[in-house]
């Protein structure tokens, strides 16, 4: 979302003067303010770079199906063509010359006009911009890859810019492997520009008055013999916004060399992990008169030969920032001992892109920054984070304090009148809200009651579960107070179900010296426990010799004997959160049965004639030693296998010895 830049400015101005007239250096802070201007403008024409397409007359880079495959041949054509007001970016590496194999050194991305945007961060082939998610890497590591001595000495030159010019944005680009080395100098835009300075970005000779802005850029790893490894800037009124300066190497100024009348206003930037010799400032060095950095919501930390260091008249403003050894900067800002607490602060022995510079969670410059300088000039921050989430943080990244849920309620069963619960775990929040569905209705934020308690925290406990709150959907809303928030799924809750017994265990009569079984079938069932009352009370079944399935549904007595008759047997049902039920008892009753009856087609127990069995071989197999078993007239077939064999023509009846087969009967 872009601006008219100079009512950004105003707006910054009041909000500032409000806030800082009580200081000098906070004026002086904000009266260089007035000189910005021109129009950020909304695109006309539009040019398209990706790394990914083919050299071919087709590509003239009017749509991102014909983008040029080298943003060399966008920024040539945008030069000569000024209609051009955009040129659009796919991640991917770029490089001065062109491809990689180039070899002339002294090649570079010039810019050397207004009234366009260089716009890096889309993905290949187009679409939705995301710096974070699509690198785009101005790279000055040419000819050969294993080599950093052959490598382009400036990546990008911005040299004599006229006053008229209008917004000249270089936005979402890293910008790294420059080796400014070598002597005398060249001609860029008929300014000179020694070739030993200025490895990573030349800014030189500009009048435009701050129409000039490098933001959400990574200058890193670039190597200066002389100075400005990562910028150097010199006569011009640039503003950096978002940029991560790390990992340059120079003599002097390793991170920015600002010379010559050279005024940037620097932003919610971190210059990190940079080196010079001698005692050059490591971080930045200002140098001349009339040199004169604005440095506000800025981190300088943790770089080799001095964080700032001004020499022969050089001198630099601060606000709201953490400046290493600066200590005379305003009561704004941080003691300068101060330590951020980088997730991974590499100390510099060269040139490099390591190094994480993001805030840990412990960080003193979290929510130390002004919110006003940011409002509108950077929305987000160099990881496309939202700049204001409470307050504004120091340095080119914000601490994520955005709300997130990290582990949901889960949906579970529960029981009538049990005490049940849902949990969330979120990031950040400080604030929670659960809420119920009841049926088709809304969810609704649910008031304390007796039913509920912990309805503004974490968990929340439903005391008194009923019936009716069967399908309940429960969520919660996490907040902070940073305006953050958060939505968890639904969970549901689901109430138990009670024990159904479907098949009660029935008496048991059979013959002494026999095995019995009793079952028992139900739904819903958690556990089994067989009793047993041989008369003086019920007591738990254990297996052994003479029991066996003690605590599963079935029951067996492996060997009956007389003494067991009238024994009772019942089995207690346990449920996952209910109380125990308990079947009806069943009696063993053990005893010589003499006559057994068979009947076609019936199907009782075969104890009388109107309680007939229709299974023969059934009856042959329970009766007692020296019964009879008496069969009516009608047809009957064999059902059973003799142990060894298969096939169905082997079924047969198989007799016991001392059994009376006795057929005829009506």
């Amino acid at each position: 979302l872009y601006f008219p830049i100079n009512i950004i400015i105003m707006k910054l101005l009041m909000k500032h003067f409000l806030l800082s007239i009580y200081t000098f250096r906070a004026r002086a802070l904000f009266i260089g303010l007035f000189v910005i201007c021109g129009n950020m403008g909304y695109a006309q024409n539009i040019r398209y770079v990706d790394a990914s397409k083919v050299p071919g007359v087709s590509q003239n880079g009017t749509t991102w199906a014909k983008a040029y495959p080298t943003l060399k041949e966008a920024l040539e054509v945008a030069h000569t063509d000024i209609s051009i007001e955009e040129i659009h970016v796919a991640q991917g590496t770029y490089y001065p010359t062109g491809t990689q194999s180039g070899t002339d050194r002294d090649l570079t991305f010039g810019l050397y006009r207004g009234n366009l945007k260089l716009l890096g961060g889309f993905p290949t082939g187009g679409g939705s911009r995301n710096i974070k998610a699509n690198p785009t890497i101005l790279s000055g590591e040419i000819n050969n890859a294993a080599r950093t001595d052959d490598n382009s000495r400036h990546v990008m030159v911005i040299a004599g810019l006229g006053a008229e010019e209008e917004l000249l944005r270089i936005d979402g680009f890293s910008i790294q492997w420059g080796h400014a080395t070598g002597n005398n100098a060249v001609t860029y835009n008929n300014q000179e520009i020694a070739r030993q300075n200025g490895g990573g970005v030349a800014i030189v000779n500009n009048n435009n008055r701050n129409n000039i802005h490098i933001f959400n850029c990574v200058i890193s790893g670039n190597w200066a013999e002389n100075t400005g490894a990562g910028f150097y800037i010199k006569d011009s009124f640039p503003i950096l916004g978002n940029c991560l300066i790390a990992g340059n190497y120079a003599d002097y100024g390793g991170g920015i060399f600002n010379y010559d009348k050279a005024i940037p206003w620097i932003i919610s930037c971190t210059i990190a992990g940079n080196h010079s010799n001698n005692s050059g400032g490591g971080g930045m060095r200002n140098s001349g008169e009339g040199t004169f950095p604005r440095l506000v919501n800025t981190i300088i930390y943790g770089n080799r030969g001095g964080g700032v260091v001004n020499y022969n008249d050089g001198a630099l403003t601060a606000a709201y920032s953490l400046i290493e050894g600066r200590d005379d900067l305003g009561p704004e800002n941080l003691v300068s001992t101060t330590n951020p607490q980088f997730v991974n602060l590499v100390v510099p022995t060269t040139a490099n892109t390591d190094g994480d510079y993001r805030l840990l969670s412990t960080s003193p410059c979290i929510d130390m920054a002004a919110d006003f300088y940011v409002r509108e000039l950077l929305e987000t921050d160099l990881d496309q984070n939202l700049r204001i989430v409470c307050t504004t943080d120091m340095g080119a990244y914000e601490f994520p304090k955005f709300v997130r849920i990290l582990t949901h309620p889960v949906s579970a069963s529960y029981c009538k009148s049990r005490v049940t619960s849902f949990s969330v775990t979120a990031s950040y929040a400080t604030q929670y809200q659960w809420e119920v569905k009841q049926g088709d209705a809304e969810f609704t934020p649910i008031q304390s009651s007796e039913s509920y308690t912990g309805i503004n925290t974490p968990t929340l406990v439903i005391n008194h579960a009923t019936v009716e709150m069967q399908g309940y959907q429960y969520r919660c809303v996490a907040k902070n107070d940073c305006g953050s928030e958060d939505l968890s799924n639904a969970a549901v809750l689901t109430m138990e179900n009670l024990i159904q017994i479907t098949k009660q265990p029935v008496e048991v009569i059979d013959c002494a010296e026999r095995s019995a079984v009793f079952n028992v079938e139900a739904l819903n069932v958690a556990g089994y426990q067989w009793q047993v009352n041989t008369g003086t009370g019920f007591v738990n079944v254990v297996n052994n010799t003479l029991y066996s399935g003690a605590t599963t549904s079935i029951l067996k007595i492996n060997t009956t004997s007389t003494t067991m008759a009238g024994y009772e047997y019942r089995c207690v049902l346990s449920h996952i959160c209910l109380p125990d039920v308990v079947t009806n008892p069943a009696m063993l009753t053990s005893k010589f049965i003499a006559i057994r009856f068979v009947k076609a087609g019936a199907t009782g127990s075969g104890l009388s004639w109107n309680d007939a069995s229709g299974n023969l071989q059934k009856m042959i197999d329970e009766s007692c030693d020296g019964a009879e078993i008496w069969v009516a007239g009608g047809t009957y077939k064999p059902t059973k296998i003799p142990d060894g064999l298969s096939d169905n023509r082997n079924k047969t009846f198989v007799m016991r010895k001392d059994i009376k087969l006795y057929g005829g009967f009506a």
